[in-house]
This record gives C-alpha cells, sequence and structure tokens, in this order.
C-alpha cells in the first residue's frame, strides 16, 4: 500500500509491503509530532520555547528533541563545528545538554535551527513506528530524504539537480538510508548512512568540506557522492 502527504515542507511518500493502515496511520502521525515539536519557524513548536527560555536555565525537553540535541552535539564537534545548528555557537559549551535529567540549557543568548537534521529525523521516526508495528518492509521518502527497512529493498535513483533524470541506484551504495543537498541546479551531494538523521546532516558537512569530509563519513559508516 502507498499514501503521501504533504509534511515538512514537502510532499512525504510512504510505501509498504503489508496492507496496514493503522501503522501507516501511525507512522504519519509520528513524522506530524516531529514537525510540531521541531519546526523553528512555528512559535508554538518546543524548539520555539526552548529558544526563547533556555538562556542561563534549564529545559525539560521531550525525549524526541533530546534524542535530536544529543546528535547535533555530537555532529558538531565531530566536524569541529562544521554542522553548527546555531547563530552563534562557536564552542561546545555553548549548549548544556543533559541526558540523565533530559534538560537543555544555553549558556548565552542563541537560536537552534534544526531545519539540517530534523526531516531526517523525522523519517527514522516513521521508520521506528512501521518496524514497532511488525510491517515486513517497506520505504518512507520525505521528498528525497528516505529510508527504507525490512524485505523492501527498492531501486530508488538520485536524480540530477538540473535535469531530474535518474543517474544513480541508491542500493550500490549499501545504506538503507539516503539524503541530498542542493546548493544550486547544477550540482548536489547525497549521503548515504544506516539512518536518515545522520544522512540528512552529513548532507550539510560534505557540501562544506568536499573530500575533507571522508573521514568524519567514515566515523558513521556513511559514503557520499557529488553529482553535477
Amino acid at each position: 500500500m502507498r499514501r503521501c502527504r504533504p509534511l515538512l515542507g514537502t510532499l512525504v511518500e510512504i510505501e509498504l509491503l503489508d496492507d496496514d493502515s493503522v501503522a501507516m496511520e501511525s507512522a504519519f502521525s509520528a513524522m506530524v509530532n516531529v514537525e510540531h515539536r521541531m519546526n523553528f519557524y512555528n512559535p508554538q513548536s518546543e524548539l520555539s520555547k526552548l529558544n526563547r527560555g533556555a538562556v542561563s536555565q534549564a529545559i525539560s525537553v521531550s525525549s524526541e528533541l533530546l534524542e535530536v540535541l544529543v546528535q547535533v552535539q555530537s555532529l558538531f564537534e565531530r566536524t569541529s563545528g562544521v554542522f553548527d545548528a546555531s547563530t552563534s555557537l562557536t564552542d561546545g559549551g555553548s549548549v548544556v545538554v543533559d541526558s540523565l535529567n533530559r534538560t537543555v540549557t544555553y549558556e548565552r543568548p542563541l537560536q537552534l535551527n534544526l531545519g539540517g537534521i530534523a526531516k531526517g529525523y523525522a523519517v527514522d521516526q516513521a521508520v521506528r513506528e512501521l518496524q514497532s508495528a511488525g510491517v515486513s518492509g517497506g520505504i518512507v521518502n520525505a521528498g528525497g530524504d528516505l529510508r527504507y527497512f525490512g524485505d523492501y529493498f527498492p531501486m530508488v535513483w538520485v536524480k540530477h539537480p538540473r535535469t531530474h533524470a535518474p543517474i544513480f541506484p541508491i542500493r550500490d551504495l549499501q545504506a538503507s538510508a539516503l539524503a541530498t543537498s542542493s546548493p544550486s541546479d547544477t550540482i548536489s551531494v547525497s549521503v548515504g548512512a544506516p539512518t536518515c538523521m545522520i544522512a540528512d546532516a552529513l548532507t550539510k558537512v560534505v557540501l562544506a568540506l568536499g573530500d575533507d569530509s571522508i573521514p568524519i563519513l567514515a566515523q558513521y559508516d556513511a559514503v557520499a557522492f557529488f553529482t553535477s
């Protein structure tokens, strides 16, 4: 079964091997939950409330937002600040993420924007829901940020940024998740990784560092290539 919904600023497509409408709806709901929590432009989102209230005081956050922020901190440190989700973060001490108490504190005024990682995380959350429901296989595709699982082995192709012609099958990457970023209509970078959250974030790192990103990709068991 296959369904499409407008979400996360794009069109999300979920295709399953099983005819399971309940699991399908749970997957879409998980993605809506991520959008509601992490939308930088929604003043009522959990992220916006964190940006307003976390300066010099600990703010409790949801397990979903905590999971993403832990990964954001790790990416910032491993990339020496190349992956930076804030407007003023210049060292790892500016945002304190307390995983034990599930709180976040900003040591100075700043704004976190999770646009470089949240869509990939939403895809992963949808896949988690489907796997928990016992779905045998499928794919979640959020405008090119995608992940497949189980017994589903799709022939998904990376498209040229200008012509949109299929040029490279994801199956050849030996990765279950793929994300693509295009700084222009003449070049794009695609990253294959074990999770869509990591693939999404690393596209920004590869665009910034080029070949110098190879050691970082290796740390995450990821691969990348440019298309032009």
